[in-house]
Protein backbone atom coordinates (compact mmCIF):
# COMPACT_ATOMS: atom_id res chain seq x y z
CA UNK A 1 0.00 0.00 0.00
CA UNK A 2 1.84 3.16 -0.89
CA UNK A 3 2.32 6.35 1.59
CA UNK A 4 -0.79 8.36 -0.74
CA UNK A 5 -3.11 5.44 -0.05
CA UNK A 6 -2.49 5.63 3.79
CA UNK A 7 -2.75 8.85 4.24
CA UNK A 8 -5.93 8.92 2.19
CA UNK A 9 -6.86 5.87 4.32
CA UNK A 10 -6.23 7.83 8.13
CA UNK A 11 -7.92 11.15 6.40
CA UNK A 12 -11.54 9.35 5.50
CA UNK A 13 -11.33 7.67 8.54
CA UNK A 14 -10.79 10.90 10.73
CA UNK A 15 -13.39 12.43 8.28
CA UNK A 16 -16.13 9.87 9.34
CA UNK A 17 -15.12 10.12 12.88
CA UNK A 18 -15.92 14.35 12.50
CA UNK A 19 -18.96 13.62 11.09
CA UNK A 20 -20.21 10.86 13.67
CA UNK A 21 -18.42 12.88 16.12
CA UNK A 22 -20.54 16.00 15.06
CA UNK A 23 -24.24 13.65 14.36
CA UNK A 24 -23.52 12.21 17.73
CA UNK A 25 -24.60 10.69 20.23
CA UNK A 26 -23.88 13.89 22.27
CA UNK A 27 -24.62 13.91 26.19
CA UNK A 28 -26.24 16.48 28.13
CA UNK A 29 -27.07 17.66 31.45
CA UNK A 30 -27.82 20.21 33.93
CA UNK A 31 -27.35 19.77 37.71
CA UNK A 32 -26.75 17.59 40.20
CA UNK A 33 -28.89 16.05 42.70
CA UNK A 34 -32.35 16.35 43.01
CA UNK A 35 -33.78 18.29 40.11
CA UNK A 36 -30.77 17.30 37.97
CA UNK A 37 -31.59 15.57 34.48
CA UNK A 38 -28.80 13.95 32.26
CA UNK A 39 -28.61 11.92 29.13
CA UNK A 40 -26.13 9.92 26.76
CA UNK A 41 -27.73 9.60 23.46
CA UNK A 42 -28.83 12.97 21.62
CA UNK A 43 -28.34 13.39 18.22
CA UNK A 44 -27.77 16.25 15.96
CA UNK A 45 -31.63 16.78 14.30
CA UNK A 46 -32.98 16.24 18.01
CA UNK A 47 -33.63 12.44 18.23
CA UNK A 48 -32.96 10.65 21.70
CA UNK A 49 -32.11 7.57 21.31
CA UNK A 50 -32.75 3.88 23.37
CA UNK A 51 -33.04 3.99 27.31
CA UNK A 52 -32.33 7.37 28.14
CA UNK A 53 -32.73 10.25 30.56
CA UNK A 54 -32.07 10.55 33.94
CA UNK A 55 -33.91 12.53 36.22
CA UNK A 56 -33.01 13.05 39.86
CA UNK A 57 -36.85 13.31 41.51
CA UNK A 58 -35.26 14.08 44.52
CA UNK A 59 -31.74 13.93 46.40
CA UNK A 60 -31.95 10.36 46.65
CA UNK A 61 -34.48 9.26 43.82
CA UNK A 62 -33.58 9.13 40.18
CA UNK A 63 -35.47 7.58 37.05
CA UNK A 64 -34.81 6.64 33.15
CA UNK A 65 -37.70 8.35 31.28
CA UNK A 66 -37.22 8.06 27.93
CA UNK A 67 -37.08 5.75 25.08
CA UNK A 68 -37.36 7.87 21.90
CA UNK A 69 -37.92 11.57 21.16
CA UNK A 70 -38.21 11.83 17.66
CA UNK A 71 -39.08 14.29 14.79
CA UNK A 72 -40.75 14.94 12.01
CA UNK A 73 -40.88 17.10 8.91
CA UNK A 74 -43.20 17.35 6.06
CA UNK A 75 -43.26 20.02 3.39
CA UNK A 76 -46.64 19.67 2.48
CA UNK A 77 -46.78 22.24 -0.85
CA UNK A 78 -43.77 19.64 -2.43
CA UNK A 79 -44.90 16.14 -1.09
CA UNK A 80 -41.84 15.43 0.68
CA UNK A 81 -41.09 13.77 4.05
CA UNK A 82 -38.25 13.85 6.35
CA UNK A 83 -37.39 11.51 9.59
CA UNK A 84 -35.26 12.22 12.39
CA UNK A 85 -34.48 9.41 14.27
CA UNK A 86 -32.44 5.74 14.54
CA UNK A 87 -32.99 2.44 15.13
CA UNK A 88 -35.93 2.58 12.83
CA UNK A 89 -35.35 -0.28 10.22
CA UNK A 90 -38.22 1.01 7.93
CA UNK A 91 -36.60 3.14 4.71
CA UNK A 92 -39.38 5.54 4.91
CA UNK A 93 -37.13 6.42 8.04
CA UNK A 94 -33.40 5.75 7.21
CA UNK A 95 -33.35 7.35 3.13
CA UNK A 96 -35.69 10.44 4.27
CA UNK A 97 -33.51 12.31 6.79
CA UNK A 98 -32.23 15.95 6.31
CA UNK A 99 -28.70 16.78 6.28
CA UNK A 100 -26.91 18.58 9.20
CA UNK A 101 -25.88 22.28 8.62
CA UNK A 102 -23.17 23.46 11.16
CA UNK A 103 -23.07 21.40 14.04
CA UNK A 104 -21.72 24.07 17.13
CA UNK A 105 -20.44 21.37 20.44
CA UNK A 106 -18.97 23.95 22.47
CA UNK A 107 -21.77 24.62 24.91
CA UNK A 108 -22.30 21.20 25.91
CA UNK A 109 -23.64 19.95 27.80
CA UNK A 110 -25.98 22.35 27.89
CA UNK A 111 -26.36 23.19 24.87
CA UNK A 112 -26.43 21.37 20.93
CA UNK A 113 -26.71 23.46 17.95
CA UNK A 114 -27.47 23.18 14.45
CA UNK A 115 -27.08 25.78 12.16
CA UNK A 116 -28.63 25.28 8.84
CA UNK A 117 -29.88 21.98 8.12
CA UNK A 118 -30.68 21.18 4.50
CA UNK A 119 -34.13 19.29 3.04
CA UNK A 120 -32.49 17.68 -0.27
CA UNK A 121 -36.34 17.30 -1.89
CA UNK A 122 -37.41 20.99 -0.63
CA UNK A 123 -36.16 23.38 -2.33
CA UNK A 124 -35.35 26.81 -0.16
CA UNK A 125 -36.60 24.97 3.15
CA UNK A 126 -33.97 25.07 5.92
CA UNK A 127 -33.70 25.07 9.80
CA UNK A 128 -31.93 25.95 12.53
CA UNK A 129 -32.53 23.79 15.83
CA UNK A 130 -30.99 25.11 19.41
CA UNK A 131 -31.27 22.22 22.04
CA UNK A 132 -30.91 23.92 25.74
CA UNK A 133 -31.87 22.50 28.98
CA UNK A 134 -32.34 24.56 31.79
CA UNK A 135 -33.96 24.69 35.09
CA UNK A 136 -36.87 26.49 35.87
CA UNK A 137 -37.33 25.53 39.64
CA UNK A 138 -33.34 24.79 40.83
CA UNK A 139 -33.47 21.87 42.62
CA UNK A 140 -37.05 20.55 41.78
CA UNK A 141 -37.57 20.61 37.51
CA UNK A 142 -35.41 20.27 34.50
CA UNK A 143 -36.74 21.21 31.10
CA UNK A 144 -35.26 20.46 27.34
CA UNK A 145 -36.05 23.47 25.09
CA UNK A 146 -35.96 22.56 21.37
CA UNK A 147 -36.40 25.88 20.00
CA UNK A 148 -37.09 25.13 15.55
CA UNK A 149 -36.49 27.63 13.21
CA UNK A 150 -37.24 26.80 9.60
CA UNK A 151 -37.04 29.43 7.06
CA UNK A 152 -38.31 29.53 2.99
CA UNK A 153 -35.61 31.01 1.16
CA UNK A 154 -37.84 31.11 -2.08
CA UNK A 155 -40.33 33.19 -3.60
CA UNK A 156 -43.09 31.54 -3.14
CA UNK A 157 -44.80 29.82 0.13
CA UNK A 158 -44.17 26.67 1.59
CA UNK A 159 -46.76 24.75 3.93
CA UNK A 160 -44.76 22.73 6.47
CA UNK A 161 -46.03 20.31 8.97
CA UNK A 162 -43.80 19.32 12.11
CA UNK A 163 -44.30 16.29 14.52
CA UNK A 164 -42.87 15.65 17.76
CA UNK A 165 -43.55 12.22 19.06
CA UNK A 166 -42.34 11.44 22.76
CA UNK A 167 -41.96 7.75 23.89
CA UNK A 168 -41.90 7.89 28.06
CA UNK A 169 -40.88 5.36 30.22
CA UNK A 170 -40.50 6.41 33.89
CA UNK A 171 -39.15 3.87 36.28
CA UNK A 172 -39.59 5.84 39.34
CA UNK A 173 -39.10 4.06 42.30
CA UNK A 174 -38.65 0.67 40.44
CA UNK A 175 -42.17 1.37 38.65
CA UNK A 176 -42.60 -0.66 35.35
CA UNK A 177 -43.21 1.74 32.36
CA UNK A 178 -46.03 0.05 31.36
CA UNK A 179 -48.26 1.24 34.49
CA UNK A 180 -47.35 4.62 33.31
CA UNK A 181 -50.67 6.71 32.75
CA UNK A 182 -51.05 9.71 30.17
CA UNK A 183 -53.46 12.75 30.29
CA UNK A 184 -53.69 15.81 28.21
CA UNK A 185 -55.41 18.87 28.79
CA UNK A 186 -59.12 19.50 27.45
CA UNK A 187 -58.99 20.97 24.09
CA UNK A 188 -61.41 23.54 26.04
CA UNK A 189 -58.32 24.34 27.55
CA UNK A 190 -57.01 27.31 26.02
CA UNK A 191 -58.12 27.06 22.03
CA UNK A 192 -55.45 25.53 19.64
CA UNK A 193 -53.07 24.69 22.59
CA UNK A 194 -52.57 21.29 24.15
CA UNK A 195 -49.83 19.76 26.99
CA UNK A 196 -49.59 16.52 27.03
CA UNK A 197 -48.17 14.29 30.45
CA UNK A 198 -47.11 10.88 30.93
CA UNK A 199 -45.99 8.90 33.78
CA UNK A 200 -46.48 7.18 37.58
CA UNK A 201 -49.66 7.07 38.57
CA UNK A 202 -50.29 9.75 41.05
CA UNK A 203 -52.29 7.22 43.85
CA UNK A 204 -55.50 8.85 42.62
CA UNK A 205 -55.79 7.82 39.35
CA UNK A 206 -53.64 10.49 37.47
CA UNK A 207 -50.88 11.47 36.23
CA UNK A 208 -48.10 12.78 38.61
CA UNK A 209 -46.05 15.66 36.77
CA UNK A 210 -43.45 15.09 39.74
CA UNK A 211 -42.44 11.76 38.53
CA UNK A 212 -43.10 11.84 34.75
CA UNK A 213 -42.40 13.86 31.38
CA UNK A 214 -45.00 17.10 30.01
CA UNK A 215 -44.63 17.92 26.54
CA UNK A 216 -45.94 21.10 24.96
CA UNK A 217 -45.09 24.01 22.94
CA UNK A 218 -45.61 28.10 22.49
CA UNK A 219 -47.59 27.66 19.28
CA UNK A 220 -51.17 26.64 18.23
CA UNK A 221 -50.97 23.15 17.49
CA UNK A 222 -52.91 21.35 15.01
CA UNK A 223 -53.59 18.07 16.79
CA UNK A 224 -52.33 15.81 19.55
CA UNK A 225 -52.56 12.18 19.94
CA UNK A 226 -51.71 10.39 24.12
CA UNK A 227 -50.42 7.41 23.16
CA UNK A 228 -51.57 3.72 26.13
CA UNK A 229 -50.69 0.85 24.24
CA UNK A 230 -50.08 -2.34 25.78
CA UNK A 231 -47.99 -3.16 22.28
CA UNK A 232 -45.38 -0.33 22.84
CA UNK A 233 -45.55 3.65 21.93
CA UNK A 234 -42.70 3.66 19.98
CA UNK A 235 -44.90 1.27 17.33
CA UNK A 236 -46.99 4.16 16.81
CA UNK A 237 -43.80 5.44 14.92
CA UNK A 238 -42.93 2.92 13.29
CA UNK A 239 -46.26 1.98 11.84
CA UNK A 240 -46.64 -1.61 13.27
CA UNK A 241 -49.12 -3.23 14.77
CA UNK A 242 -52.88 -1.84 15.72
CA UNK A 243 -50.87 1.94 14.26
CA UNK A 244 -50.12 -0.34 10.36
CA UNK A 245 -51.74 2.42 8.06
CA UNK A 246 -52.45 5.47 10.42
CA UNK A 247 -48.88 6.22 11.72
CA UNK A 248 -47.04 9.19 10.01
CA UNK A 249 -44.60 6.82 7.36
CA UNK A 250 -47.91 6.22 6.01
CA UNK A 251 -50.06 9.44 6.31
CA UNK A 252 -47.71 12.13 7.44
CA UNK A 253 -49.32 13.29 10.23
CA UNK A 254 -51.97 12.46 13.38
CA UNK A 255 -54.72 10.32 11.89
CA UNK A 256 -57.66 11.73 11.81
CA UNK A 257 -58.68 8.63 14.04
CA UNK A 258 -56.52 9.36 16.69
CA UNK A 259 -56.37 13.41 16.38
CA UNK A 260 -57.17 14.95 19.88
CA UNK A 261 -58.09 11.51 21.76
CA UNK A 262 -55.93 9.49 24.48
CA UNK A 263 -55.75 6.53 23.90
CA UNK A 264 -57.30 3.82 26.53
CA UNK A 265 -59.63 6.26 27.66
CA UNK A 266 -63.66 4.97 27.34
CA UNK A 267 -64.72 7.27 29.28
CA UNK A 268 -63.22 10.41 26.96
CA UNK A 269 -61.62 12.58 29.70
CA UNK A 270 -58.46 12.78 28.53
CA UNK A 271 -56.70 10.46 31.29
CA UNK A 272 -55.69 7.02 30.34
CA UNK A 273 -57.92 4.30 32.02
CA UNK A 274 -55.21 2.25 33.30
CA UNK A 275 -51.66 1.87 32.86
CA UNK A 276 -49.63 1.19 29.76
CA UNK A 277 -46.74 1.73 27.57
CA UNK A 278 -46.96 5.60 27.70
CA UNK A 279 -46.27 8.18 25.02
CA UNK A 280 -47.44 11.69 23.36
CA UNK A 281 -47.63 13.26 20.27
CA UNK A 282 -48.15 16.98 19.13
CA UNK A 283 -48.66 18.13 15.53
CA UNK A 284 -48.35 21.87 14.21
CA UNK A 285 -48.78 22.65 10.70
CA UNK A 286 -47.59 26.48 9.20
CA UNK A 287 -47.32 28.32 6.55
CA UNK A 288 -44.02 29.96 5.55
CA UNK A 289 -43.88 33.08 3.20
CA UNK A 290 -41.93 33.63 0.28
CA UNK A 291 -38.31 34.30 2.01
CA UNK A 292 -39.92 34.47 5.29
CA UNK A 293 -39.20 32.42 8.51
CA UNK A 294 -40.61 30.67 11.81
CA UNK A 295 -40.00 30.03 15.26
CA UNK A 296 -41.33 27.28 17.30
CA UNK A 297 -40.20 26.51 21.06
CA UNK A 298 -41.27 22.98 22.22
CA UNK A 299 -40.61 21.79 25.70
CA UNK A 300 -39.98 18.30 27.72
CA UNK A 301 -40.00 19.31 31.20
CA UNK A 302 -39.66 17.02 34.22
CA UNK A 303 -40.26 17.89 38.13
CA UNK A 304 -43.05 20.62 37.09
CA UNK A 305 -45.71 21.31 39.16
CA UNK A 306 -46.75 24.76 38.78
CA UNK A 307 -47.21 26.15 35.43
CA UNK A 308 -47.83 25.27 31.61
CA UNK A 309 -45.48 26.99 29.22
CA UNK A 310 -46.89 29.08 27.20
CA UNK A 311 -48.55 30.91 29.63
CA UNK A 312 -47.89 33.27 32.88
CA UNK A 313 -49.15 32.99 36.64
CA UNK A 314 -51.79 32.66 38.05
CA UNK A 315 -52.03 29.56 36.27
CA UNK A 316 -55.68 29.19 34.06
CA UNK A 317 -58.08 27.34 36.30
CA UNK A 318 -60.18 25.26 32.99
CA UNK A 319 -57.55 22.46 34.08
CA UNK A 320 -59.49 18.64 33.22
CA UNK A 321 -60.87 17.51 36.61
CA UNK A 322 -58.04 14.56 36.50
CA UNK A 323 -55.30 16.75 35.25
CA UNK A 324 -53.22 16.78 38.21
CA UNK A 325 -50.23 19.02 37.17
CA UNK A 326 -50.80 21.30 39.85
CA UNK A 327 -50.36 18.89 43.08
Amino acid sequence: MSKKTILLSIFTLLLSISLFSQTGPHSMSIGTGAGSLSFTMVYSWGHIDGDDGTFFYSASGSSTTLWNLCWFVYDVTNSQHYFMDTGFTSTSHTNFRPVDGTVDTTNLPLRLINTGITYPNSPGLTSDLNIELSQPSPNDSARMTYTWTFHNSGGSPLDVRTIWFVDGDCYFDATPYDDDLVSATDSAFVTGQAAIGMGENNGSGNVDINRGILIDTDTEITSFFGISDSLGSSYYWSSQYNFAGIAPENVFQIDASLANKVQNDADVNYLSDAGSDCGGVLQVDFTLSALGSKTINFYATWGLNQILNGWTPPPPTKVNANWAIYE
